[in-house]
């Protein structure tokens, strides 16, 4: 059986209202009222606006529970609308915690300071459960008058963030819920577009595999150079529109076509399969560059984070096939050894983080030391492009990049090292991150543009 918790969307509508009726009507006698009713007509509208947010519980896809946060401002939520089935309660499944630790992670990422909660006398089972989890009952005018709770409920909680000391870990959660946190979070970085000449949306099919590819064009020129742009995002997460303001970056400021991979995230793609899919892409641009005026002969991979792992393995890939003969590699902030997560730079819940993300994306254990998942193990790095890697100082795989270059070098490849001091990651669209990613990006620009102005 598969149990995930995603935020609602619309064709659970009746689910939802089929679930809220036989538990709180049918199982506790208790009235919808007129304003919860209304609520329930229009739950995007009521729930998913500002910072709140509304899930469902689907186990294999039927929905077996909700819970809602209002966004009530000054750094405060309402929780609403916890329900369960009842054959799914209980300390046995953990479906409840897992409810209630998604909203707790929502908090917390949003900055919020306290939830507060408004119940009915019925619910005894829940309030347990509520006490548990650090909600503590205050009494009904401790009520914020910016909470509007229902007219049954006679029981009132609030829970103080700042004071749980055992607050949930996102890597706690399913894949899908990660997911949508972790896009989400990229996506919430406002910033002007930058605008580009042409923008096409393809899927190409190769080795019986379909990839979904993003493909700008600066202008009409003829004879562009190609950069193909691998997103990062720990393979579980990212898309091509996470790093939709990454690649249109490129594609102005390098002035060449630049072709974003939409590889299949993990755990529903392990590996090799996204890396397979970003070789396809590379051999599908290459022979179908006269089609979008580019030129075959000047082309460059860029890739961050997860994918500059993937950028470095799929120049390795490149080489031992004898396929398309890449100008200059692009790794920002790249994790080059999954085999060795202990050497991490600690910081929070690096380590959890890193062990979370190699979990989804290996599957065979005896993968984990392949250099198309570790290059920094590759026993042979000659022959490679030269290489362009971009660190920050206080970013967790720092070291890594560090010690990847220092075996180019040793090797025989041109490598450059570019270090931004006093920041972290520089992942995650640092197109539009902060004015020293920004910097960092303009160091892989001219890298592209002097590569390409050389061949």
């Amino acid at each position: 059986m598969l149990f995930i918790i995603q935020p609602f969307a619309s064709q659970y509508q009746s689910q939802v209202n089929d679930l809220i009726e036989r538990i709180q009507v049918e199982e506790f006698h208790i009235p919808i009222e007129e304003a919860q009713r209304k609520e329930l007509q229009s739950i995007s509208q009521s729930f998913q606006k500002g910072k709140g947010n509304y899930w469902v519980a689907l186990l294999d896809q039927k929905v077996i529970g909700t819970i809602a946060v209002i966004d009530i401002g000054h750094n405060a939520f309402e929780l609403r609308d916890v329900f369960l089935d009842k054959e799914y309660r209980g300390q046995k499944t953990g479906f409840a915690k897992k409810l209630l630790d998604t909203v707790l992670i929502w908090s917390t990422q949003h900055d919020v300071k306290t939830i507060y909660l408004g119940t009915t006398l019925a619910f005894r089972a829940a309030h347990r459960f509520y006490e548990k989890h650090g909600f503590h009952e205050i009494a009904k005018n401790e009520m914020p008058s910016y909470c509007q709770p229902m007219d049954c409920d006679e029981k009132f909680y609030r829970l103080d963030l700042e004071k749980i000391t055992t607050a949930p870990s996102i890597w706690e959660l399913e894949p899908p819920e990660v997911r949508k946190f972790i896009n989400d979070k990229i996506l919430s970085i406002s910033a002007v577009v930058p605008k580009v000449h042409r923008v096409d949306d393809v899927k190409i099919e190769r080795n019986q595999r379909i990839t979904p590819l993003r493909i700008y064009t600066p202008s009409d020129s003829l004879d562009l150079p190609i950069v193909l742009f691998i997103h990062g995002g720990g393979w579980a997460a990212g898309n091509l529109d996470t790093h939709d303001n990454l690649a249109r970056y490129l594609c102005k400021e390098a002035e060449s076509l630049v072709v974003s991979v939409g590889y299949l995230n993990s755990p529903e793609g392990k590996f090799p399969t996204p890396l397979e899919q970003c070789y396809d892409a590379l051999c599908w641009i290459i022979e179908h560059a006269k089609e979008f005026h580019a030129d075959a002969n000047r082309l460059a991979v860029v890739g961050d984070s997860a994918g500059g792992n993937m950028t470095a393995a799929l120049c390795l890939l490149a080489r031992d096939r004898n396929g398309p003969k890449i100008d200059l590699q692009v790794l920002i902030n790249p994790s080059t050894d999954l085999a060795s997560l202990g050497s991490l730079e600690r910081r929070n819940d690096t380590l959890d983080r890193f062990r979370w993300y190699a979990r989804q994306y290996v599957e065979d254990p005896n993968d984990i030391n392949s250099p198309y998942v570790s290059p920094l193990l590759a026993e042979d790095l000659t022959n490679l492009p030269p290489a362009l890697i971009l660190l920050a100082e206080k970013d967790e795989l720092r070291s890594e990049g560090q010690r990847y270059a220092d075996r180019l070098t040793t090797a025989g490849i041109p490598t450059t090292i570019y270090t931004q001091f006093g920041v972290g990651h520089l992942a995650s669209d640092g197109a539009r991150a902060s004015v020293k990613a920004q910097e960092s990006l303009n160091v892989a620009v001219e890298a592209l543009k002097n590569t390409f102005s050389m061949n």
